[in-house]
């Protein structure tokens, strides 16, 4: 029938938003790599309350990307 569940979506919008992230050299990609990551890597680092949603998204599906 093609029915999906809404989380089994999101979950996957927000590994491939990761993937997008960690494999582009995108303006936005690079902008959020010197804005939040600096000199730290993807797997230390952290989001707080007032980060973008954005990362935040990046961050949450961060070990499941991994798959840690």
């Amino acid at each position: 029938m093609g029915i999906r569940r809404v989380t089994e979506l999101n979950v996957a919008g927000g590994i491939k938003l990761f993937w997008r992230f960690c494999s582009s050299n995108k303006l936005w990609a690079k902008w959020i790599r010197a804005f939040y990551l600096k000199e730290s890597s993807i797997s230390s680092a952290k989001a707080s309350l007032l980060d973008s949603g954005t990362w935040k998204l990046i961050i949450q599906y961060r070990e499941l990307a991994m798959g840690k």
